[in-house]
């Protein structure tokens, strides 16, 4: 054997190249395995799509044409043929024209796949274009078969192909030559054809997120780099009937046949992959969330491995029956050692449950236990939503079964999401009726709750449909405990103030995102030159735990940390945190700090009312600096219509307890407005309404 020349850099550059197709081929095995037999899009060969069937069949044949060409490599491809021998000039022929047979093959079938996954994306919406791709593929697969059978034609007998002491004609390679110019032309303008249409097929698909579509389309236009591979192949084919040294030349042909060949299929699979990538984030962010949670109460969710799902899906099987001690025929021995592994915790839980009951769970080590047809389903909330996905379209295809599953598992998959704070909301409402599941009479809600029973008989009526607007009136609070506003009861009661505050500073400990997360306030507001001037001014601030995360988060911003409350709750903090100065403060007064690079307000303004809003933003507007200053507000921004329920729920609170309000984006424009404030812009975090609103003073 005569290893050597370029054969060293063809072999490292195609084997590099095969490796990253082969983990990608085997990450897209793990994708179609999320999809199991019976989902819709799983149309071809025992239930697999269609592109990820014509993709393992060209790693078939790409592999093939790998190994061949390696061994054509060992016995010389890319030596000098001066310096080979007879025998080692035949073997290399002889595997180096195989090699490229099945890698001409394994390039049409390659973009084959290609093209079957975008007639998926494309669905039944293009006639045109649909037309278009199976044109394309017909065009690949016949062109490409009609050089691979030329090639072992143009020579008669055969074998004079690869030894020319045998004795016979080449008479068609003129011909082939011609031929294998105009396929690696056509099969380059395939590859730079199927990199950019999925431009225009994603562009029009409406349910997809803009972000995503233009990731879609940067990842699938690098097929472009299979088409440049393949306009250099078509060049090199040039080089090689030009030359004697066929040996040494061919090699530098084949390098781009192999590169163009495991280009198209790396291009092709990495858009496929997007479910793994869904299911590994996911993965992640179950494991983070797990990890929180040994050290405060959160809600996360846990992925688990896929089980096949029946029609009834949502009932919990009941394990507390006769046989509820023993084994299911129907599990494996992999299914039960999984089952064990759950723990005593998941075994009470599932135990205390009635056959149909629904279970919910904030443990994220507690798996649902689901009934099915044939088999026990232990589903993740992820799960959920795909029988979910897969009953929507079983609905819309007017499956009458399929509609009444997917409303038992929409409301199975809100119970199984609630945050304790939501649960506590919900039933916070039925607690009265829960007690004997009997409806309440007014006798009996006057009774329980101290109301006038002729006040309950009329909410029955008119009141139930609107709440009356009664401005100047004292609120339900007021009333009830005789003091002007909240705050004058709280001040006056030392331990609820203690516990409101308490409560204030720690809401968000648990997984909300800070004001500074959302609002990128080290960018915005990093631009104070000394320590001596005031960067931020906290009014109303409690104990100061916002400046505190602030200053954690961001040591390295310059400026002063101001921290404004009322003498009684400045009294109470036994250590101000790091970096912060106090100062006594009512936000009715005049502000004492004037032209500061930002005021900030968390959770104050929805307090008040907007007459008593416009006083506390007035204080705050005479003092801002027009072309410096920066008002922050972080507090909820509802939408005008379609509010969240926890979002509504404290409008109401805010009603009954001070007056105050959650305002919409129109009503703090038209707030802003009466005091002199133009909005910048809304800084909202992913998921919840509470914002952080940046604006400035109008300048004039």
């Amino acid at each position: 054997m005569s290893y050597g020349g370029r054969g060293p850099l063809l072999l490292g550059v195609s084997w590099a190249e095969a490796a990253v197709a082969l983990i990608l081929v085997a990450l897209r095995a793990k994708t179609a395995s999320l999809c199991p037999p019976g989902h819709l899009l799983s149309t071809g060969i025992f239930g697999l799509r269609w592109d990820f069937c014509w993709v393992i069949f060209a790693l078939g044949l790409a592999l093939s044409a790998q190994i061949l060409m390696t061994v054509s490599a060992r016995f010389g491809l890319g030596n000098h043929e001066h310096v080979l021998s007879d025998a080692d000039k035949i073997q290399t022929n002889f595997w180096s024209w195989m090699a490229q047979v099945l890698a001409i093959i394994a390039m049409a079938v390659g973009r084959i796949a290609v093209i079957a996954f975008l007639l998926t994306l494309q669905a039944r919406t293009n006639v045109t274009g649909r037309w278009l791709l199976y044109v394309v593929g017909a065009a690949q697969g016949l062109i490409n078969l009609g050089e691979a059978v030329l090639i072992l034609r143009q020579c008669d007998p055969i074998a004079k192909l690869w030894d020319h002491n045998v004795p016979g004609t080449c008479d068609l390679i003129v011909l082939c030559s011609q031929v294998g110019f105009a396929q690696g032309s056509i099969g380059a303008a395939a590859d730079v054809f199927l990199a950019f249409y999925p431009i225009y097929i994603i562009g029009s698909l409406q349910h997809m997120k803009l972000r995503l579509k233009i990731g879609l389309c940067l990842i699938m236009s690098g097929g472009v780099i299979a088409g440049i591979a393949g306009i250099n192949k078509t060049v090199a084919i040039a080089t090689i009937t030009q030359t004697q040294d066929i040996t040494y030349a061919i090699a530098k042909l084949n390098t781009w046949v192999l590169t163009e060949m495991w280009f198209i299929i790396i291009f092709g699979s990495i858009p496929v992959l997007r479910p793994f990538f869904v299911r590994f984030s996911q993965s992640i962010k179950a494991t983070t969330g797990s990890a929180r949670s040994k050290e405060r109460t959160s809600r996360s969710t846990k992925t688990s491995r896929s089980r096949e799902q029946g029609d009834e899906w949502m009932q919990l099987y009941d394990r507390a029956g006769p046989q509820g001690s023993g084994r299911d025929p129907s599990l494996t021995s992999q299914d039960t050692d999984d089952h064990g592994r759950r723990g005593e915790d998941e075994q009470r839980l599932t135990n205390r449950a009635s056959s149909g009951a629904i279970v919910v769970t904030k443990d994220v080590s507690v798996t649902l236990v689901i009934h099915c047809p044939q088999r026990h389903c232990i589903m993740s909330i992820q799960e959920q939503v795909e029988r979910l996905q897969a009953l929507a379209a079983q609905d819309a295809a007017g499956n009458a079964t399929a509609h009444a599953n997917l409303l038992k598992g929409i409301r199975a998959l809100q119970l199984s999401v609630e945050t304790p704070i939501e649960t506590a909301s919900r039933l916070n409402f039925q607690t009265l009726v829960a007690r004997d599941g009997q409806p309440v009479t007014a006798s009996e809600l006057a009774a329980e709750s101290g109301a006038d029973e002729l006040l309950i008989n009329y909410m029955r009526g008119p009141g139930i449909h609107q709440f009356a607007d009664e401005p100047g009136e004292v609120t339900l609070f007021q009333y009830a405990h005789g003091t002007k506003s909240i705050f004058g009861l709280l001040e006056k009661n030392e331990e609820q103030k203690k516990s409101f505050d308490d409560y204030m500073a720690s809401r968000r400990l648990v997984d909300a995102p800070q004001w500074f997360e959302i609002f990128p306030a080290a960018d915005r507001l990093g631009n104070v030159q000394s320590n001596d001037d005031v960067l931020l001014v906290d009014v109303g601030g409690g104990p100061g735990q916002e400046l505190g995360r602030f200053k954690e988060r961001h040591p390295e911003v310059l400026g002063r940390l101001v921290l404004q409350d009322l003498p009684l709750t400045l009294r109470r903090i036994e250590k101000l945190p790091e970096g912060v100065e106090s100062m006594e403060y009512d936000f009715f007064t005049p502000q004492p700090v004037k032209g500061a690079r930002a005021y900030f307000l968390r959770d104050v303004l929805h307090n008040w009312s907007d007459a008593q809003g416009e006083k506390i933003l007035s204080r705050i507007v005479e003092a801002m600096d027009p072309e410096y200053s920066t008002l922050l507000i972080d507090d909820y921004v509802l939408p005008d219509t379609g509010a969240e329920l926890r979002a509504a729920e404290m409008d109401i609170l805010m009603w009954l307890h001070t007056s105050g309000l959650e305002r919409t984006v129109s009503q703090w424009k038209a707030l802003f407005a009466k005091v002199g404030l133009e909005l910048v812009q809304i800084w909202s975090a992913d998921r919840g309404n509470e914002s952080v609103i940046e604006a400035r003073r109008v300048r004039k």
